[in-house]
């Protein structure tokens, strides 16, 4: 097989490298190929954006795929909303090779294509319950109705985190002494999520190998959700102790996965990272966090921690980060270390490794990680096509500090090679420069040197039109 995918949503690139000698695949798979973390999209770090720019190469905007919702409906998004923006799968297809799909995020409901399409997203709560792209089991197109003989097993029912009725208090108490929680929200909540996890893990790996078994495909796309799952509910863990067991439990899988597929290369990513909702405000008061962070009023703050009353009831203790995992590896690879990557280079880069030429209307680039004399799409390598690197541009605070995150993400978004500093106010300094696509802080009451900046904008939102613009001021 040409290419093995392992779709990892929020895979942590800190935890991984921090800790790589914990898991052995991976560390070998690290230490033969090309690594490093790389730029989801910014829209809150949504996984719908980011695993249907990868399927397509194009940005959320042009799928029109933002905030987790397909925009012109203001619904979760489904594959028939960006079928005809020739995916990944349908190039392939189109250049005589087979495709594997496996319960990728927004390939609900399934379509027929050249290999076969698992599809059905698990409905973690009442929000993901939608019949026609949600269910615990699998969809299948009428071709690829013979699959259903070849499962086994029972698919692992969801796990929900405990909530506060469980260990005998209201929110409402909560609420009026957040250190109760001290009392029950240890290392070991939500343990039954990490069980989930595993099965899940472990069913999945049964059927690949009794499916692949029956039919081979040049391209085996995986995707699995649950670590971003398991993550939300047990980040207040300073060890991270639940995390990093299951990710010792991923890297058992990818490398059984190799041992099923036997593949020339293989791509493990994720959309984005995740970290506590502490470390987005270190150092901080909780009098300053409540100005700054947007869902504060929905927030307990026992002591070093931030917790959030989750949908499900259960007590949420982080949020999506921009940097996800990258790490190719394979006979068409050389060793080297990814920087300065987005989503969307992803379907480019997939498309080199097949040596097929790329679409139009694609902006996407490719890391210099081939080891062949020459590219396909040579007018996209990174590094040789590009505007230039690391110029400054500083952006005034105009407002609260929610808010100027927006405008930061919406010029990140468009100048995903400029550096940005923030001009704010001093007590948001640590605040600010938490994010990761933040460079610098200048205090407003500090002097400093204008021409190191290409650039000095105002940002401000347009409500009439819904636009946010930027104003230069130098």
């Amino acid at each position: 097989m040409k290419l093995l995918v392992v779709g990892i949503d929020a895979l942590m690139p800190d935890i991984l490298f921090e800790n790589i000698n914990e898991y052995p695949t991976l560390k070998k798979l690290v230490g033969t190929g090309a690594a490093g973390n790389y730029d989801g999209y910014v829209y809150g770090y949504g996984s719908h954006d980011n695993w249907v720019s990868m399927y397509t190469g194009l940005s959320p905007e042009e799928n029109q795929i933002v905030s987790g919702k397909f925009q012109p409906e203001n619904r979760l998004p489904r594959l028939y909303d960006y079928s005809h923006r020739e995916t990944i799968w349908r190039v392939l297809n189109d250049h005589g090779y087979k495709v594997g799909m496996w319960k990728g995020l927004v390939t609900a409901p399934p379509e027929a294509i050249n290999g076969y399409m698992v599809s059905g997203e698990l409905p973690f709560d009442d929000y993901y319950n939608d019949p026609e792209i949600a269910l615990e089991g699998h969809m299948l197109v009428e071709k690829d109705e013979y699959l259903h003989e070849l499962f086994v097993g029972e698919m692992p029912k969801r796990k929900d985190p405990k909530s506060p009725t469980e260990f005998g208090y209201t929110w409402d108490e909560l609420f009026e002494n957040p250190n109760l929680v001290e009392g029950f929200l240890d290392e070991k909540y939500f343990e039954e999520g990490y069980q989930y996890l595993k099965d899940m893990l472990d069913y999945s790996l049964e059927n690949i190998r009794r499916v692949n078994e029956k039919q081979k495909v040049d391209m085996f796309w995986f995707y699995f959700g649950l670590l971003d799952y398991l993550g939300h509910f047990t980040m207040h863990d300073n060890n991270k102790t639940l995390v990093k067991k299951a990710i010792k439990d991923i890297d058992y899988f990818i490398q059984e996965m190799i041992n099923i597929f036997q593949p020339e290369n293989i791509l493990v990513i994720s959309d984005h990272g995740q970290l506590p909702y502490k470390d987005y405000f270190p150092n901080t008061s909780e009098k300053i966090i409540r100005e700054a962070f947007g869902l504060s009023d929905d927030c307990i703050f026992p002591k070093n921690k931030i917790i959030l009353k989750a949908r499900n009831k259960g007590f949420m203790t982080s949020f999506h980060s921009l940097k996800g995992t990258i790490l190719y590896n394979g006979k068409e690879i050389k060793k080297s270390t990814i920087q300065g990557t987005r989503v969307i280079d992803i379907y480019p880069t997939i498309l080199e490794l097949f040596n097929i030429k790329v679409p139009e209307g694609r902006k996407g680039y490719i890391p210099d990680i081939f080891n062949k004399h020459e590219l396909v799409n040579k007018d996209r390598k990174l590094g040789d096509y590009l505007p230039t690197f690391n110029e400054k541009v500083l952006i005034v605070q105009t407002c609260e500090v929610n808010v100027m995150n927006s405008y930061f993400s919406k010029y990140f978004y468009q100048n995903r090679f400029k550096d940005i500093y923030v001009l704010g106010q001093e007590k948001y300094r640590d605040i600010f420069l938490a994010g990761d696509h933040i460079k610098g802080f200048i205090s407003v009451n500090e002097k400093y040197d204008k021409s190191k900046f290409v650039d000095i904008v105002v940002p401000y939102k347009n409500n009439r039109s819904d636009e946010f613009e930027f104003i230069s001021i130098k």
